[in-house]
């Protein structure tokens, strides 16, 4: 019967592998069977056993390797990356993506801290690149630190495993014959390790998929220094450690843009912990896909430098402004932008020719340079791919592959019609005010003038108030007010009947604020769903519309928002001929320019935005002009009648301001 092998006899026979015995070596020293001591190797479970595999494959890696110390080809790849890319990975390089690659070297090399939103089409080779870029990085900087995220933890894990095996690797990874022969890519000639030296360390440092370590020039112990690259989703809780550089692939999903809600927290999760973990020196990219106008990459393109609230004290004395507001520039403002944004389109329409080929000889990548090159890359993406995804969804091409906010031609209303200038061969006048202050009257008001408050009512979501002023004379549309956020109903109306006796909420405050200014509104539209909830069992909401003199109208939106003649699309109209009036003062400390924005940026992206509060509100508007504006008769000419009905009777209809 044989001995029974121990622990110990293991432990020695990786000791002699590892000190370059052969397998026949090692067993006859220890006395074990030579299939057993093949069978140790093979499996190596253990740790110890891993570790003394891996020590012999590490001893056969040279050390690290200064610039000076590297052969021409390497110091080539050091300095050129559409080479590098060649020769250790077997990819051919689109313009573009040679174009991003050095856009990362700029952005490190600026002494400030640098925000890049960088789309790009799907299909264009996106996460390989990112991939190959981090890879060139370390090898030009092995002292870097950064980071690859993901929208969650299993995403990042993975990217940030498959940059760590290209560091393990000995050899170069295969590439498919077939796409060598299509030209799509090339047999690489050496690996990382091989021409810049061992990146896996030899001393038990950090070698995690979720974290590594680079080895250092000479082999130094890194000791407390933070991983060289480590992975994390944004949806994790806490982000620890601060990078210089810092990579989000993918972080924008559709799951994310279905609810304001997972809006709203994937932006504070990106301005509490991804921003702020950036070194000074640093630069974050976020890298992807155009998805929808309300994304994080419109969020980060808006944000402007140094922007802080208002400062409320150098407001105008009226305690009635509304509380939350953030300055935001107009547009045009020199305050500069946080971030730049790079943006690579999927065909370039200003440079097309019509000179599309599907053949592999004829194609041409897009280029600064080449006057003629139209599509990125015609080979994954080609322009019989394209427009077909054009022909099947033409929303989906603009914003998905042309990286636009929305597709101009399926809007509710197109930026043009409110900023002014040509559309269709016609000039339009433009929404905006650019003299008129926040709850400032419109000069040359008629008499034929109502003040109205619309409200879209929401359990969960944002509701949607607005103080509008119809001018029947010019068929004028005045925004006064505006005001978009979560309300409890008493934050709405609500009546103390114990002590002052008073009624609280922002209907009375609203109500007073025009009474103020002379215009107090009579007509009151509420969403009928929520009204019913709402309001209508509350016996004080009766009696406060009896006291202010308001018309209460309960609006059915399930109803009429299709209707052909007075559905939603009739706010087209009035915007493209200049019937809807906005507030864009520039004066300090203005509110005007801020509450027309949270209408113009629904509006003109509508039915493509996550929320819809602000164009209904408007919309009960737009819908209950002619039921309430009770049109001035003329006078009605005298008629053959008889003796006892004679008169000469002239019929006038008061108005109902």
């Amino acid at each position: 019967m044989p001995a029974r092998r121990t622990v110990a006899d293991k432990e020695r026979y990786f000791k002699l592998r590892a000190k370059g015995a052969t397998n026949v070596e090692a067993c006859r020293t220890i006395g074990i069977h030579e299939d057993t001591g093949s069978a140790w190797w093979r499996g190596a479970k253990d740790a110890g056993g891993k570790r003394f595999k891996e020590k012999e494959q590490l001893d056969r890696l040279p050390a690290p390797k200064k610039y000076e110390e590297l052969i021409p080809k390497a110091k080539k790849g050091w300095d050129d990356f559409e080479f590098f890319r060649r020769a250790c990975f077997g990819r051919v390089s689109s313009p573009w993506q040679i174009d991003a690659a050095y856009k990362f070297v700029e952005c490190l090399a600026s002494p400030q801290k640098v925000y890049i939103n960088l789309n790009c089409p799907p299909g264009g080779g996106k996460s390989t690149l990112l991939h190959d870029i981090e890879a060139w990085m370390t090898v030009r900087r092995r002292s870097i630190r950064g980071l690859v995220g993901s929208s969650n933890q299993r995403l990042a894990n993975r990217y940030n495993a498959r940059l760590k095996r290209s560091f393990e690797r000995p050899k170069p990874a295969p590439i498919d014959d077939a796409l060598v022969r299509a030209g799509l890519a090339v047999h690489p000639i050496a690996s990382l390790s091989e021409w810049y030296g061992r990146f896996q360390p030899d001393q038990a440092d950090l070698w995690r998929m979720e974290e590594f370590i680079v080895a250092q020039m000479g082999d130094v112990q890194i000791g407390e220094k933070e991983p060289t690259w480590q992975a994390f989703g944004l949806e994790t809780e806490f982000l620890g450690n601060r990078v210089d550089l810092s990579v989000w692939d993918d972080v924008v999903t559709k799951k994310i843009l279905r609810t304001a809600e997972s809006i709203e927290r994937q932006r504070d999760l990106w301005d509490n912990e991804a921003e702020n973990r950036l070194e000074p020196g640093g630069a974050l990219f976020l890298v992807g896909q155009r998805l929808s106008p309300h994304d994080l990459y419109a969020y980060n393109k808006a944000k402007l430098i140094d922007e802080d609230e208002l400062d409320y004290e150098d407001l105008p004395d009226d305690d009635d402004f509304p509380e939350g507001y953030f300055e935001i520039e107009p547009e045009g403002s020199d305050k500069p932008r946080m971030y730049t944004s790079i943006v690579y389109p999927a065909h370039d329409d200003a440079k097309c020719k019509r000179l599309h080929s599907d053949k592999l000889s004829d194609v041409r990548y897009w280029s600064p340079e080449d006057p003629d090159a139209c599509l990125l890359d015609p080979i994954r993406l080609s322009w019989r791919e394209l427009r077909q995804k054009q022909i099947k969804s033409t929303e989906n091409y603009r914003v998905v592959y042309q990286q636009e906010d929305v597709d101009p031609s399926n809007v509710l209303v197109p930026q043009v019609f409110v900023t002014g200038g040509m559309y269709e061969g016609e000039e339009l006048p433009g929404c905006y005010d650019t003299e008129r202050r926040y709850h400032e009257l419109p000069k040359g008001l008629s008499p034929e003038t109502y003040s109205v408050v619309t409200m879209d009512p929401s359990i969960k979501e944002f509701w949607g108030v607005h103080w509008w002023l119809y001018d029947a004379s010019t068929e004028m549309r005045y925004l006064m007010d505006l005001y978009r956020q979560r309300y409890d109903i008493d934050q709405i109306l609500d009546y103390n009947p114990d002590t002052e006796k008073k009624f609280y909420g922002l209907l009375e405050d609203l109500w007073h604020i025009s009474n103020k200014l002379g215009r107090p509104f009579k007509y009151l539209i509420i969403e009928q769903n929520g009204a019913q909830r709402f309001f209508m069992k509350f016996d004080f909401f009766k009696r406060w519309c009896a006291l202010r003199g308001v018309s209460y109208y309960p609006h059915d939106t399930n109803t009429n928002k299709a209707d052909s003649d007075f559905g939603v699309q009739t706010l087209r109209s009035q915007y493209r001929h200049g019937r809807v009036r906005l507030p864009k003062s520039n004066a300090q400390g203005d509110y005007g320019f801020a509450v027309s924005k949270l209408l113009v940026d629904e509006v003109t992206v509508w039915p493509n935005g996550h929320t819809s509060d602000q164009v209904m509100a408007q919309w009960f508007l737009e819908w209950w002009i002619p039921r309430i504006v009770t049109p001035i008769m003329e006078d009605i000419p005298t008629l053959k009648r008889q003796s006892w009905l004679k008169g000469g009777m002239t019929r006038r209809i008061p108005m109902g301001v």
